[in-house]
């Protein structure tokens, strides 16, 4: 019932057309059950699906990566499809890195960092929105597109892919392994020492060895271990507060150990990084806080 009156609402809101949102999820319906089942058998029939409704329905090649969908369409026949282009976009880039295709893939990935608004956050890690690439739909996996990103860069050698190198590492380390994995501690060292040579993939051990790990595990505990996650909002905030603290503590010790320097005329990643997390623990604080009072916990 709630959902139906939701649906109507919508309706009424957009004046008798569809609802963005409800583009969006006919175009991920379509992509679930017309493209991905071919992917894995038969990839250039389903790229060619994909790229013809892409056609269909989006913008031009050549206007790819220069800002969002919602601009590019707006005041055209095609305005009411711009969340419906962010899923096809998604798709394409993620089935063109799948295969092979690096150098097609770049301008999808690039109007890929515009769909996530992630643009003007640029000096910014935003793990949270730098997550798995594609339409999601299990069991598939896919892979986080700040490293699909800096993977194309790489394999195409851009000029531009070391600078999202400690992005797409320091995500993963945050997002998708254990405090102790070492494979990713040694890819990331690795491609820093070939991107920022010997001090570079210092900083990397140093900061992976000497600050993550402790930092990891103990805002493992604090956010998700030890029944945070169906603690009440008041617990809750009193976790988050402390895992603001404990990135704060993390901060100072990247300053201590001098990884607070610029890299290559940008401010430092580790700082950015940290800097982001504390933001998003901070706004966690004010949040579960409120909603405490709200429902007298």
């Amino acid at each position: 019932m709630t959902h139906t009156v939701a649906a109507s609402l919508a309706t009424l809101v957009f004046g008798g057309c569809a609802s963005p949102y409800s583009v969006e999820q006919d175009a991920e319906k379509w992509v679930k059950s017309d493209v991905i089942p071919l992917e894995s058998q038969q990839p250039e029939r389903a790229l060619s699906l994909l790229q013809q409704r892409f056609d269909e329905t989006c913008i031009p090649a050549d206007r790819l990566g220069k800002g969002s969908f919602y601009a590019a369409l707006r005041g055209t026949s095609r305005e009411q499809n711009y969340s419906a282009c962010k899923v096809y976009n998604e798709e394409l880039a993620w089935l063109l890195y799948s295969t092979g295709q690096y150098q097609k893939a770049i301008s999808h990935l690039n109007q890929v960092w515009w769909s996530r608004e992630t643009a003007r956050t640029y000096d910014e890690t935003d793990c949270t929105k730098l997550g798995d690439l594609g339409v999601f739909l299990a069991p598939r996996i896919t892979k986080p597109f700040s490293k699909v990103y800096f993977d194309t860069l790489d394999r195409v050698r851009s000029e531009n892919a070391g600078k999202y190198l400690h992005k797409a590492y320091l995500c993963e380390l945050k997002m998708f392994t254990t405090p102790e994995n070492a494979t990713i501690r040694d890819a990331f060292a690795t491609s820093a020492r070939k991107y920022f040579g010997e001090q570079g993939e210092r900083d990397v051990r140093t900061y992976v060895d000497v600050i993550h790990v402790k930092m990891a595990s103990a805002s493992y505990d604090f956010v998700v271990g030890n029944g945070a996650l169906a603690a009440g909002y008041r617990e809750s905030a009193g976790r988050y507060a402390k895992a603001a603290e404990l990135y704060r503590n993390a901060l100072a010790a990247t300053q201590r150990l001098g990884l607070d320097r610029p890299l290559n005329g940008q401010p430092s990643p580790y700082v950015a990084h940290l800097r982001t997390l504390i933001a998003g623990a901070d706004k966690m604080v004010k949040l579960d806080a409120s909603l405490a009072v709200q429902y007298s916990e």
